[in-house]
């Protein structure tokens, strides 16, 4: 999740042209960064591993600020995705 500028009704046409270009730019320069630092990564057994993530951005009227702790938590909830384990955990022998 990316922290990205609202638009508003108040800005000008172009000015929120230029906000929606910063926004995608932004959103896709951390995917760039998440899958560059990520890329040739090896598990334990030295078998590649493959990493895929979904970089969405955000609205929010300040971009330097997430706001309260609290704020953060409903955030991440409205915007999370479920998780799932990849394999069945009561399957693995001990």
């Amino acid at each position: 999740m990316v922290l990205t500028r609202q638009t508003s009704g108040e800005f000008s046409e172009k000015k929120n042209a230029r906000i929606g270009i910063e926004n995608a730019a932004r959103v896709d320069a951390v995917q760039t960064e998440l899958n560059d630092h990520y890329s040739g990564a090896t598990n334990t057994a030295g078998e590649p591993v493959r990493f895929q993530f979904n970089v969405t951005g955000v609205p929010v009227e300040n971009t330097s600020s997430a706001g309260t702790p609290a704020e953060q938590q409903t955030m991440a909830t409205e915007h999370g995705l479920e998780g799932q384990p990849a394999f069945d955990v009561a399957r693995i022998k001990r």
